[in-house]
């Protein structure tokens, strides 16, 4: 009869897959069923009798399995479905679930041990490859929301916590529109939760806001998870933070639309310039008689003040289209801004407190003094429009470093040293659309004649023009502050500018005026003529040299302007006379500063330049010196 139950218990044990085994007190293995002696290579259980799990596994295993055998016989406990890892005969690497329990016989005495051992490994690696995406999912820079089928929140990530600013605890159990903005329609969230009830994905962006108030932008793709029958049991969000995107995108847009606004202007202010050099220099002509009554030389002096008056304009929109001549020097902005203390403080009147907070120490920059002193009125008279009713005004300047590996405030900033000048009030502040606007020429929120709308575009100008940039925050009733980043320069010793003025008179030599524009060729022609000179002229590059060239030592001086039809600028006409007559003086005139052209038309041997618009005197000055002579008395 025992050797009936004992051919029982094998086939039954062989039937199992687990591994099943009996060892007695030593850890000698009495019986083992087919799973296990597949294991270790063996096929009848004759082999495995007698021997232990130091003859079968690793040392390490076998210590451990020894130790824990051991405590069994010794106390009778348990073990149950202990986790393991162990190496097998053929040197793969298995884990395992073991229950042993202790063995007695009819008096109740422990003789051994039982044990059954399951292989686990599929079991651990598909739970370890759950955790590497669960890890993934919660380490993952972007949001990500699970909901159940209602919209109710049963996970997040720490990415959702770094963009929101809520912890995994205060949201579980919450719908997600508790992050709405009200930026969104009803008809916007109903048209998403019709998308994805249909079991189709949903992509889209969302205006939400943070645990602090403020809004931030996200692009967002909501997928509903199935179950095995097709039932949407679950929704899964993957949102990404592109507040910063749009922002820089924004910018990019902004830029592009002032580049080309800054090509209109400057193309507007060329041909303004023309029309101005021609008025004023008639103006002139008509103020040289003598025969005028006092009453018309008031008159026509009054038509040449507004004709200055447009000139100073036309240099705003030049220096917008960053097209207008600089005088660069090396400049302590921490002196020049020291120097419009004074002036500020009377201009901006006794309800404006007025904070300068300025370190010690050099701020040297390379720039036109007169235009950054210009970027210091501008900014803070437009600051004291924005506070009717008085405020503070803050003016501050500090030197700051950016690297490119780092993120860049701005769209237009780049990496190295800049000196940031701010100009900060407490006034009204702007809403979104005038903040986007405000370097736009002739936009303005004052009232008609209380602003022409350049100040801020000369400012924008002005920070170009000097390799810099220029950034607004500003946020409605709360206050403005814009930031100009100048690059930072070093000490130098430039020469005094010559102050004194000279006495202008004509000549008697022959000019040759090329210019296309009808009207300023006229004005200019009588001009020199009432100044005594011989004038010939022309329309073109192409008809200069025809007309002129065989009678080149007739002509003393040439003077042509830069920008003319036929193919031919005056730079390319400078170059011609030069080849045909080297000794030729010659003089280039234009609405644009010489920095424009195709290369700096006042550092070429020869050639003289000469801005629009000028009056009589600064022509006749400029004509004597392309010539070389003082003026004759």
């Amino acid at each position: 009869m025992e050797c009936v139950h004992h051919h029982l218990l094998s086939a039954l044990m062989d039937t199992i897959p687990d591994r099943i085994y009996f060892k007695d007190q030593e850890g000698r293995f009495i019986l083992a069923n087919k799973a296990l002696l597949s294991l270790v290579g063996m096929t009848h259980n004759e082999e495995i009798v007698g021997k232990t799990d130091f003859d079968l596994f690793q040392r390490e295993y076998a210590l451990r399995t020894r130790a824990d055998e051991n405590e069994i016989i010794r106390t009778g406990k348990t073990i149950r479905d202990k986790v393991g890892k162990k190496t097998l005969p053929d040197g793969t690497t298995a884990w395992t679930s073991t229950t042993k329990v202790s063995l007695r016989d009819s008096n109740g005495n422990i003789t051994g041990i039982c044990g059954i051992t399951r292989d686990i490994t599929e079991h651990k690696q598909a739970e370890e490859a759950n955790q590497h995406i669960m890890a993934a999912i919660d380490q993952s820079a972007e949001s990500i929301v699970f909901t159940d089928a209602q919209g109710t929140i049963f996970f997040v990530n720490q990415g959702f916590e770094k963009v929101t600013g809520y912890t995994r605890q205060e949201v579980l159990g919450l719908n997600p529109r508790f992050l709405n903005s009200g930026k969104q329609s009803a008809e916007f969230y109903k048209n998403m939760w019709g998308t994805i009830l249909r079991g189709e994905v949903w992509n889209g962006r969302f205006t939400n806001q943070r645990k602090d108030g403020t809004l931030y932008e996200e692009e967002a793709s909501i997928t509903p998870i199935r179950n095995d029958e097709g039932k949407i049991t679950s929704f899964v969000a993957v949102k990404r933070d592109v507040t910063r995107e749009i922002e820089l995108e924004r910018q990019f847009i902004e830029a592009q639309k002032m580049e080309a606004v800054g090509r209109l202007a400057g193309g507007v202010a060329h041909d303004y310039n023309n029309i101005l050099a021609a008025n004023m220099l008639l103006l002139d002509f008509l103020l040289s008689k003598p025969e005028l009554t006092s009453d018309l030389r008031e008159s026509l002096q009054c038509l040449k003040n507004g004709a200055e008056r447009a000139a100073r304009l036309t240099r705003q929109l030049l220096t917008f289209s960053r097209k207008q001549a600089m005088q660069v020097r090396s400049i302590d902005l921490r002196v020049l801004v020291n120097g419009e203390m004074e002036m500020l403080r009377r201009l901006l009147g006794e309800n404006i407190d007025l904070v300068f907070q300025i370190p010690d120490g050099d701020l040297w920059i390379e720039a036109d003094s007169g235009m950054i002193e210009q970027v210091v009125m501008n900014l803070c008279i437009n600051a004291r429009d924005a506070m009717p009713k008085g405020g503070r005004l803050t003016v501050r300047l500090e030197k700051r470093e950016f690297d490119l590996a780092k993120p860049l405030s701005s769209i237009e900033a780049r990496s190295g040293q800049f000196i940031c000048l701010s100009v900060a009030d407490t006034g009204c502040g702007m809403d979104e659309e005038t903040r986007r606007r405000v370097f736009e020429p002739f936009f303005t929120t004052k009232k008609v004649g209380k602003g022409t709308g350049l100040g801020l575009a000369t400012v924008y100008g002005i920070a170009k023009q000097h390799n810099g940039w220029i950034e607004v925050t500003s946020e409605m009733k709360k206050g403005t502050e814009f930031r100009v980043f100048l690059p930072l320069g070093t000490a130098k010793h430039s020469a005094a500018a010559d102050s004194r003025t000279p006495q202008i008179h004509g000549g008697i030599e022959t000019i040759l005026v090329v210019e296309d524009d009808e009207e300023m060729r006229k004005v200019l022609v009588l001009s020199l003529k009432m100044s005594g000179y011989r004038v010939w002229e022309a329309r073109n590059g192409p008809e200069a040299l025809q007309t002129r060239s065989g009678r080149l030592d007739q002509i003393d001086l040439v003077l042509t302007d830069m920008i003319m039809p036929g193919g031919m600028d005056g730079l390319d006409l400078c170059e011609a006379f030069t080849k045909l007559k080297p000794t030729l003086p010659l003089m280039i005139m234009s609405g644009y500063s010489s920095k424009i052209a195709r290369s700096p038309i006042p550092e070429r041997s020869g050639f003289a330049y000469l801005q629009k618009p000028f009056d009589i005197a600064a022509l006749t000055a400029a004509v004597r010196k392309a010539l070389g002579k003082s003026a004759s008395p």
